[in-house]
C-alpha cells in the first residue's frame, strides 16, 4: 500500500480534477464573503458543506458545477478516495459553522476573518496545487475514527 494511502479509504471514489474545480468555487465563495456586505455568501457554503456531509456529493450544488466545468474544459478523470474528501468537508462544514458562529457572537470580526482565512487558504491549496489539507489529516487519524466517513 502506498505512503500517501491507508485503510480505512473504501472502495467509492471521485473525481481528483473535480475537487480542485470546486475547490477554486470555494476560494471565490470565500475571498467574496471577506468583503462584509457579502458575508452571507457562508450560508450558500453551510448549506454546501451540509449537503456533501449528511446527504453526499452527488447533490451538492458545488459539486455539479464542478462536474459540469470538468466536462466543459475536458479535464482528464483523475480517481482518489472519497473517505479523505467527505473527513474534509466535514472539516470545512466546521470552519464554516465558526466563521458564521463568529460573525454573530461577536462585536469584532476577528473570528469570522480567523475562521474565513483558514479556510480561505485550504480551498486554495486544493484548487491550486491539488494539496488537500483534510485529506492530509485524514491519513493521520486513527483508523477507529476515519472508518466513519467511509461508505
Amino acid at each position: 500500500m502506498g505512503s500517501n494511502q491507508r485503510c480505512p479509504v473504501g472502495s467509492e471514489r471521485i473525481d481528483q480534477n473535480a475537487a480542485r474545480v470546486n475547490g477554486a468555487i470555494v476560494t471565490v465563495v470565500l475571498a467574496a464573503s471577506l468583503v462584509p456586505a457579502l458575508r452571507p455568501l457562508q450560508f450558500y457554503l453551510l448549506a454546501d458543506f451540509g449537503v456533501k456531509v449528511f446527504v453526499g456529493f452527488a447533490y451538492s450544488p458545488s459539486c455539479y458545477l464542478s462536474q459540469v466545468v470538468v466536462r466543459v474544459l475536458d479535464l482528464p478523470v483523475s480517481w482518489v478516495p472519497a473517505a479523505p474528501k467527505r473527513f474534509a468537508s466535514a472539516v470545512a462544514l466546521v470552519f464554516v459553522t465558526g466563521a458564521l458562529a463568529s460573525w454573530f457572537a461577536a462585536e469584532s470580526a476577528i473570528g469570522f476573518l480567523a475562521f474565513s482565512g483558514v479556510f480561505l487558504v485550504c480551498a486554495f491549496l486544493e484548487s491550486a496545487a491539488g494539496f488537500c489539507v483534510g485529506c492530509f489529516v485524514y491519513r493521520l487519524l486513527p483508523a477507529v475514527v476515519s472508518e466513519s466517513f467511509v461508505r
